[in-house]
């Protein structure tokens, strides 16, 4: 009989357990309680059951979770007590809980057989440790599951790094620094840096698909999402991993934001440009200049990123940000300014170097040349929208205006404002032609609003 039991296929479908665990598994699901009872105890006391957690393997804790599902009255706590898969004096009755933690992580790490796939028990255990409650798993990782695998061979590594990415959805932001964790980033960066690293090209090139892939579904809320690449930068490669290890793993995070977190990192990025600190005190800080050159050139890569949640409003927030920071300089009031990018500053402001200006003006011109060649935007509950013609040419907003005509008006107010002045020479000819530019700007936008009610009265 035995020699005729079907082959038990995993998640893998490439492993095979003993015919002893093949026979178990096939009495539980046939229900048979009598024939199951005298089995369970033959197992129970002679074979690796009784040993408890010191035998335990992925294989072996399915098939004891499948009969203490489907037999509780057999399989019941007293057994499992006596076979010490619990504690004597514990209260729990459940097998995967706080007190097995350290066992689990055990089990866990014995699974790098099916590599690359990852076991489907070892996400079973991690999924059921994330339904127990608030901060189980986070506490599962810090304590036992991260010093089991990230001290351990690169096979387990690899395990960590996969099971981390699959924790995303299941935990809270401030459980993050303990999933996501500085083991986990060290041994990321190295691998990423090192050539001759086992896992330098699953990490180079397969790891910022699997992020960027996890992170775009709707279950991983963008709380997780703003504190992973918050506690990314915490690497040994700082804000600059990306750059450094020529890998796109910050580049993979920061592209499935969903709005909320979106709209916080741009005010993280502003902040830093300004203050030259991260505010985050797990953050490496770095030089004012170099701070500033960063954070403006990721300003721009946001308004390159077409997988982000585009509207209107974040994009003209930034676009305005480096005109302002590229053209004019404070002149140390309060800056009490009804212009939100002007008010954001504080009188303490240091101005910017000359090499910082520059680079700042280049992104921003690289901004202006991207937006005059978008496509416009599908309007949003941001954006004035008209009943004009409906015509796609590049470069127009929702509205029907040009993102020129709009940066141009942005920097018009600048012009007339009292809390700043142009770093260039602003003389009478150059005033002239500006308010040439500007004058000739209204003329057509009268012109082209003359045509939209010519085009309503002819419909």
């Amino acid at each position: 009989m035995r020699a005729k039991i079907p082959v038990l296929m995993g998640w893998s479908g490439c492993f095979v357990v003993s015919q002893l665990t093949t026979v178990g598994l096939l009495v539980v699901a046939q229900g048979n309680l009598t024939v199951h009872r005298c089995w369970f105890r033959w197992v129970g006391s002679e074979s690796q059951f009784a040993k408890g957690w010191s035998a335990s393997s992925a294989e072996l804790m399915q098939l004891l979770l499948t009969c203490s599902k489907q037999h509780p009255t057999v399989c019941d706590t007293e057994f499992l007590k006596t076979s010490k898969w619990l504690p004597s004096k514990t209260k729990h009755k459940n097998i995967i809980a706080s007190h097995s933690f350290k066992h689990l992580a055990q089990v866990i790490a014995k699974t790098t057989m099916y590599h690359p796939n990852i076991d489907q028990f070892a996400r079973e255990i991690v999924t059921t440790i994330g339904s127990l409650g608030t901060d189980a798993l986070g506490t599962f990782w810090d304590q036992h599951l991260t010093p089991t695998l990230f001290s351990s061979s690169p096979e387990r590594k690899y395990l960590g790094f996969m099971l981390a990415v699959f924790s995303f959805d299941l935990i809270s932001s401030k459980e993050v620094p303990a999933v996501w964790s500085k083991d986990l980033l060290n041994n990321l960066y190295y691998a990423l840096t090192n050539k001759e690293n086992p896992l330098h090209l699953v990490c180079r090139n397969e790891l910022p698909k699997i992020l960027s892939e996890k992170l775009s579904q709707e279950n991983v809320s963008h709380e997780v999402q703003l504190a992973v690449v918050f506690q990314t930068f915490t690497s040994p490669g700082g804000l600059h991993l990306d750059g450094i290890t020529h890998s796109a793993i910050v580049t993979s995070l920061v592209s499935r934001f969903k709005l909320p977190a979106l709209l916080n990192y741009i005010q993280w990025l502003k902040h830093l440009f300004i203050h030259g600190t991260t505010d985050k005190t797990m953050i490496r800080e770095i030089n004012l200049d170099v701070a500033r050159k960063w954070s403006s050139s990721h300003l721009l890569h946001l308004i390159r990123m077409t997988s982000l949640p585009r509207n209107e409003k974040w994009i003209s927030s930034i676009v305005r940000f480096l005109l302002l920071h590229s053209h004019f300089s404070f002149l140390g009031n309060d800056n009490n300014s009804h212009i939100d990018e002007i008010s954001m500053v504080g009188e303490h402001f240091m101005d910017l170097s000359e090499s910082t200006r520059s680079h700042v003006h280049q992104n921003f011109l690289t901004s202006v040349s991207w937006l005059s060649n978008m496509a416009p935007l599908p309007p949003d509950e941001t954006s004035v929208v008209t009943n004009e013609p409906k015509v796609v040419i590049p470069g127009l907003m929702s509205s029907g205006h040009f993102w020129l005509a709009s940066i141009v008006d942005f920097a018009d107010s600048l012009v007339s404002s009292e809390h700043v002045k142009p770093v260039f020479n602003f003389n009478d000819n150059i005033k002239k032609s500006w308010l040439d530019v500007v004058q000739n700007i209204s003329k057509v936008l009268k012109l082209k609003s003359k045509f939209v009610s010519s085009w309503k009265c002819r419909r």
